[in-house]
């Protein structure tokens, strides 16, 4: 499937969307799960609030929310008109508030490699392999245990559902 025909199914699940609003919405509002800061989100999503927004007729808001409990708690609530959230996120607000997968996609995260100021690494290839010991958590399934987030076994994790 090509990327327009995607972009045009968007544009018709999101316009029945905008059709269902109530009179009193000043904006459809597009919810984006807080995984880099405000102003990136807010530039990286303008094309396609600006597209919706054209297609739409109406004004479009790109939202998101100081932190991810934060912003699962409004996706639930039905906050938003249309989610941007992380598969495992979006996973549980479909099985807590019944909401409809209607696209999924993989944008580029862009990210940093960064070392200590005392001890700098200018060649990433020699980095040594760390051990990650100590895994803490507020909250944890009990056959799912944080420490098993680390233990190096394919086959244990950790779980934080139903509860975030």
């Amino acid at each position: 499937m090509n990327i327009r025909a995607i972009a045009t199914g968007l544009v018709i699940c999101v316009t029945s969307l905008a059709c269902a609003l109530p009179a009193w919405a000043q904006a459809f509002q597009v919810g984006v799960l807080p995984n880099l800061s405000p102003r990136v989100l807010l530039t990286n999503y303008r094309p396609l609030r600006d597209h919706l927004s054209a297609a739409l007729g109406m004004p479009v808001e790109i939202a998101t929310a100081p932190d991810f409990r934060t912003f699962q708690a409004r996706t639930v609530a039905g906050e938003y008109d249309l989610v941007v959230t992380a598969a495992n996120l979006g996973r549980i607000a479909q099985q807590d508030a019944g909401l409809t997968l209607i696209a999924g996609f993989e944008p580029a995260i862009p990210a940093l490699l960064v070392t200590l100021k005392a001890a700098p690494a200018a060649d990433p290839t020699k980095l040594q392999p760390a051990k990650l010991r100590g895994a803490q958590a507020t909250f944890f399934q009990d056959q799912f245990n944080v420490k098993f987030a680390i233990d190096g076994k394919p086959d244990s994790g950790w779980a934080i559902s139903p509860r975030l």
